[in-house]
């Protein structure tokens, strides 16, 4: 699909979504739901509102829903007290070498990030883990996957955010190992 910016030839308004035939991606704009996404599945909102103790709901107005990947809102939190708009919880996976990623590079990508001190590496997370302090996101590996959860908004400390990043992390590889892990 094609974001339109102007009217073309063909008519189309500004803010038009176009379908290119052909042309296929993982993004919906639909009423996705949490049990579409592998990644809610591992990571599910009871687990969330426990963690957080918030109110928690799907963020289906997220740009970037799919199986892969799964977005939550959190309100009535004191962990995101002090702002007007909710918290907000990003996590993702990828299955190495089905990507053409493969775990031993996913892992040297990680190491890369902390020598250039772009990361702090984070112990106990996966098999390698490291928190990224401008992006509030946790980079870990685990099995033949490499997982992020990005904690955006609120004015915690890295620190606090990291702890509660690698709290969900824990629950995620708690789950994959229970339930078995997400497929491509």
């Amino acid at each position: 699909m094609i974001f339109s910016n102007g009217v073309g030839p063909f008519g189309v308004l500004p803010g038009m979504l176009i379908p290119i035939p052909g042309f296929s991606s993982d993004w919906s704009f639909d009423d996705s739901d949490p049990d579409d996404s592998q990644m809610c599945e591992l990571l599910p909102e009871d687990t969330v509102a426990e963690t957080f103790d918030g109110d928690v709901d799907y963020d289906d107005d997220s740009f970037a829903i799919s199986e892969r990947r799964c977005s939550w809102l959190i309100e009535d939190s004191d962990f995101f007290s002090g702002i007007s708009t909710p918290g907000r919880l990003y996590a993702d996976y990828k299955v190495l070498d089905s990507t053409g990623l493969s775990k031993d590079s996913a892992i040297q990508t990680i190491d890369e990030d902390i020598r250039r001190g772009d990361a702090q590496e984070v112990e106990g997370v996966g098999e390698k883990a490291a928190w990224e302090t401008g992006t509030k996101t946790l980079t870990f590996v685990h099995d033949e996957h490499r997982y992020t959860i990005q904690l955006t908004n609120g004015e915690r400390t890295q620190d606090e955010r990291s702890a509660k990043a690698q709290e969900l992390a824990k629950a995620i590889i708690a789950n994959h190992e229970a339930d078995g892990p997400p497929e491509d």
